[in-house]
């Protein structure tokens, strides 16, 4: 479902998924949304129109995560078997417009050819949390392992780990305009990352599990979701602080 940001009315239902959708991502235009879902599925909505792009299976287990590329050229998607995929989003309308009646997914010739998927390996354990940089040199994945794994979106190669969390890794964040990643864990703790140096710049913990983050006021704040409450913490490019 998709909500009006500042009065809080819902907009509009998109409805096609077979089972729970676990997460969603808008493109920077805002004006096309995926969604993914335990019934392995990735969709494809035009928020203009309020219809179905397209809809094609894209992993055998659960997908748990998905994210748009800043550019609008590629969405990723990671699952509960801890494989990350690359879709490009680089094709002509008629891609689009060849599946917007019906209710079938796009044919595996088609998603072969056509979005031409490119597959990374975490190390195995389940993916939670997917987010592109800002100029879209890596991709990060907030794993199960208690790591997040940083891609290249051009060839799907593993540029480095961030460890330090000591949970499952729930959630991360890209800044807006800078270096910055921003992870969440089941441990409670909020990191922020340089993540072009691999070096965790700041650590903040929290009563209980942290489930999500996103940053805030064009990167100067990060807004955390935990079991016991939101947290909103200001940064500065220093030390995050409540």
């Amino acid at each position: 479902q998709v909500w009006d940001g500042p009065g809080g009315a819902p907009l509009h239902v998109f409805a096609g998924h077979r089972h729970r959708v676990n997460a969603c991502a808008f493109d920077r235009a805002t004006t096309l949304l995926a969604s993914v879902s335990s019934d392995g599925s990735l969709r494809l909505w035009d928020v203009r129109t309020r219809s179905r792009k397209l809809a094609l299976r894209a992993h055998q287990h659960e997908v748990n995560a998905c994210a748009i590329s800043s550019d609008g050229q590629r969405v990723a998607t990671g699952s509960e078997d801890g494989t990350v995929v690359f879709w490009a989003l680089d094709g002509d309308d008629s891609l689009w417009e060849r599946w917007l009646e019906g209710d079938a997914l796009l044919p595996e010739a088609q998603v072969q050819s056509r979005l031409r998927p490119l597959a990374a390996q975490t190390s195995r354990s389940a993916v939670n949390g997917l987010a592109f940089a800002s100029d879209d040199a890596w991709l990060a994945a907030a794993c199960s392992d208690h790591s997040v794994a940083l891609f290249s979106p051009v060839d799907g190669r593993r540029l480095r780990g961030l460890a330090g969390h000591q949970g499952p890794v729930t959630g991360c964040a890209a800044h807006p305009g800078g270096p910055w990643l921003a992870s969440t864990a089941a441990d409670g703790e909020l990191r922020i990352w340089d993540a072009a140096a691999g070096r965790c710049q700041s650590t903040v913990r929290v009563d209980g599990a942290l489930l999500s983050c996103a940053w805030v006021d064009e990167g100067r704040g990060v807004v955390a979701v935990g079991a016991n409450g939101l947290y909103r913490f200001d940064w500065t490019g220093g030390a995050a602080r409540p």
